[in-house]
């Protein structure tokens, strides 16, 4: 899951990309009680240079990048863990434009990869530009579903607001 606080739920801001990075699949990367350091930092290496972090290396802290390339950490840790669906909720609040452009570039490629992708968004643009299918919910209650062919703003946003 990418979370919507990338920065309270998302990440460990004292720690490195790397070490934020493997949070999830420790696991995956040990071997009798040790870590293989040299399996993780090649992974994490991978999944920085795919996903375009601009870091200085992938030892220096999270903290110090952008919002949108810290966004990118919280995707590649996911990613690492070899996840087949991915949550997305507000995948882009807090950074700028041409970050968001990245991630959206990102969401899709994902899914053009076969990855399953939900988006929770409170931005009805970036869920036109995402979604293939809307699904609305009101009160925990589905209230409406959308294919992208049907999607148009009021319909969206009266079901989103009416409940229906």
């Amino acid at each position: 899951m990418v979370p919507e606080s990338r920065k309270t739920q998302g990440l460990l801001l004292n720690l490195s990309v790397w070490e934020n990075a493997v949070v999830p699949s420790l696991k995956k990367y040990t071997w009798f009680g040790l870590l293989k350091y040299s399996t993780m930092y090649k992974h994490v290496n991978a999944q920085v240079e795919q996903l375009r972090v601009v870091t200085p290396s992938i030892q220096a802290s999270v903290k110090n990048l952008s919002g949108g390339n810290q966004q990118k950490v919280v995707i590649a840790k996911w990613l690492l863990k070899n996840s087949n669906i991915l949550l997305f909720d507000e995948p882009t609040q807090g950074i700028d434009i041409g970050a968001k452009e990245e991630v959206y570039k990102i969401i899709k490629g994902l899914s053009d990869k076969g990855f399953g992708v939900i988006v929770a968004s409170s931005e009805l643009a970036e869920l036109v530009q995402l979604c293939d299918r809307m699904v609305i919910l009101f009160n925990g209650n589905i209230v409406g579903e959308f294919q992208q062919v049907d999607f148009r703003d009021e319909a969206i946003l009266h079901c989103a607001v009416t409940g229906g």
